[in-house]
């Protein structure tokens, strides 16, 4: 609420003051009623009502309050000037807002692969590094001793180290594919994201679009 003299119609922003905390709002509206001791005999405590406009917030802020009193209704309309923010702070929003876009992207990707690899124990996943190297020593040199785990699991299997090594390499080129596929789109997006202009056209941007999972 806005203090008003309504002699003059000057809006102050004195606090209500503690005698008349309580009362309803109806009873603020002129305090001629009150003892001329108690200094507002010719105020009144009138509600704000907000009237500010729509803003581009990636451009603009609201700055100094403008206050108009509304005798007719008995309300003080408040609105705020418009200013325009500088570019450097246009420039921080849209690098803040990309970086967001970027991590939202980032972090699909990441879902992606997690979704992928997420029945392949982890032990497995981690054995296909050392797989794939000896199945391609192996294709190379034809000799078991450049694949001595592949050797070891193809016995276990009872089935030939060289079908064993076809098996390895034509899983480790599915998964290759797939992480291609995921980093080249994730970087696709991304490069996207950085060539955009505005913090609306990244909040906009739609980085669910394209995957191959």
């Amino acid at each position: 609420m806005k203090k008003i003299n309504l002699t003059t119609y000057e809006v102050g922003n004195d606090p209500l003051p503690q005698f008349l905390r309580g009362l309803q709002p109806e009873s603020l509206l002129d305090l001629s009623w009150t003892d001329p001791a108690l200094g507002v005999s010719d105020c009144a405590w009138w509600p704000e009502e907000n009237a500010d406009g729509p803003i581009d917030a990636d451009t603009q802020q609201y700055s100094a309050e403008i206050l108009t009193v509304d005798v007719d209704r008995q309300v003080v309309i408040v609105t705020h000037e418009i200013i325009a923010l500088t570019p450097e702070t246009i420039a921080q929003i849209i690098a803040d807002v990309k970086a967001a876009k970027t991590r939202e992207c980032d972090l699909l990707a990441k879902s992606k692969r997690d979704a992928f690899t997420s029945t392949i124990a982890a032990g497995e996943m981690a054995s296909w590094s050392i797989k794939r190297t000896e199945a391609l020593a192996y294709q190379v040199s034809l000799n078991a001793a450049d694949a001595p785990s592949l050797q070891a699991e193809a016995e276990a299997r009872e089935i030939t180290l060289s079908l064993l090594v076809d098996k390895v390499m034509a899983k480790a080129n599915q998964l290759s594919y797939i992480e291609a596929q995921l980093a080249g789109i994730n970087g696709k997006h991304n490069d996207a994201i950085t060539a955009l202009a505005t913090a609306a056209e990244a909040r906009a941007y739609d980085v669910t679009v394209g995957w191959p999972l």
